[in-house]
């Protein structure tokens, strides 16, 4: 599982690096695709498969369905790290999460995060939750 948060830019070719520490776990290829509040989210293939299993039970005749596939998957490209742990993430996916120069990229839980940094700090000034809110939350789930 993913955690931990790490600080870095994107180079002069448009590459950022995965952190060394998430490097073996996400092994030689992975996808990356949108994902929620501005972010992109680079999952394991093994991740990806559950994906797969999950939206190949869905009706297929559901719109929403239909329109979410399209999306995830639409935008969903497989990364190739190279030695250094370099990454290109294509120009669309850029685009969406608004990166420029400096880039956070998060451990979350099953995947990684990529956030354009000013995005993402200011994401987390804006979503603050008291700790009672939190617990509350959780304790729905049993935690």
């Amino acid at each position: 599982m993913f955690k931990g948060e790490f600080s870095h830019t994107i180079d002069a070719k448009g590459r950022i690096i995965i952190p060394a520490k998430y490097r073996e776990e996400l092994g030689l290829k992975c996808v990356i695709s949108k994902g929620r509040d501005g972010a992109l989210n680079i999952y394991t293939n093994s991740t990806w498969e559950k994906f797969d299993e999950k939206f190949s039970q869905m009706p297929q005749s559901d719109p929403k369905i239909r329109r979410y596939i399209r999306d995830f998957y639409g935008n969903a490209s497989d990364l190739e790290p190279d030695n250094n742990g370099r990454v290109m993430i294509p120009q669309k996916l850029k685009d969406y999460a608004g990166l420029k120069k400096d880039v956070v990229t998060i451990g979350a839980f099953d995947h990684l995060e990529i956030w354009d940094a000013d995005n993402y700090y200011s994401y987390v000034e804006n979503n603050e939750y008291s700790e009672e809110e939190t617990a509350d939350v959780l304790a729905q789930y049993g935690l």
